[in-house]
């Protein structure tokens, strides 16, 4: 995959659960397994599930884990996300503005800038039955991350402040904020105070990093 990054984003593209069976993160489903190592995505697939066919699939799966001889590191900007509620599988890492969609829909065009390279990542957090989405996306400056902002205002937005917590016809309430050279967007959030919580987590991991 080129690096771990690039590994882990695909992992956490396919992935629907997570343990830590094999490698540095595991989902097994009936007839698979899949697990990241490194620079590696490792997929193992049967058929049909016996008592051999999953004691075979456990066997390969064990021998290339063990011969990756390294682990690989996470995408750095996973360390700027609030805490609280935070599980595994509910985390999605991308670069390509084509994932911008993946869990609350934004539009067609890339409104954000993205591009091809910019690392990114959606969160679910709260139940199924309240879900709150978090988008943070990473620019290489902060007048990058404004000019994304502005565009992102004109097209979602409709030319409103989005950086105030606004309340959609649906009843969620939503914003977009700039944290130094980052973006932070919550979504579907029930309250503004849900909004003023995740974003303030997300700033004081910022500050921390860069002083």
């Amino acid at each position: 995959m080129g690096n771990s990054y690039n590994a882990y984003g695909v992992f956490s593209n396919m992935r629907e659960t997570e343990n830590t069976e094999y490698g540095q993160g595991c989902q097994r489903l009936k007839g698979s397994v899949l697990f990241w190592k490194d620079r590696y995505v490792v997929s193992l697939m049967t058929p049909r599930e016996t008592s051999v066919s999953v004691e075979t699939m456990n066997r390969i799966a064990s021998h290339i884990d063990h011969a990756i001889p390294g682990s690989g590191s996470r995408p750095f900007i996973l360390n700027f996300l609030p805490q609280e509620g935070l599980r595994p599988e509910n985390i999605l890492y991308f670069t390509h503005f084509s994932w911008q969609n993946a869990y609350y829909f934004l539009g067609s065009d890339d409104i954000l800038m993205i591009g091809t390279k910019t690392p990114s990542v959606w969160v679910r957090y709260g139940s199924p039955e309240q879900r709150i989405f978090l988008l943070l996306i990473e620019y290489n400056n902060q007048t990058k991350a404004k000019k994304a902002l502005s565009v992102f205002q004109s097209s979602f937005g409709a030319g409103k402040d989005v950086k105030v917590p606004s309340q959609l016809e649906d009843g969620s309430y939503f914003s977009m904020v700039q944290i130094d050279n980052f973006l932070c967007g919550v979504f579907n959030a029930s309250s503004k105070d849900e909004i003023a919580a995740m974003t303030g987590e997300v700033r004081k991991r910022v500050l921390e990093q860069k002083h």
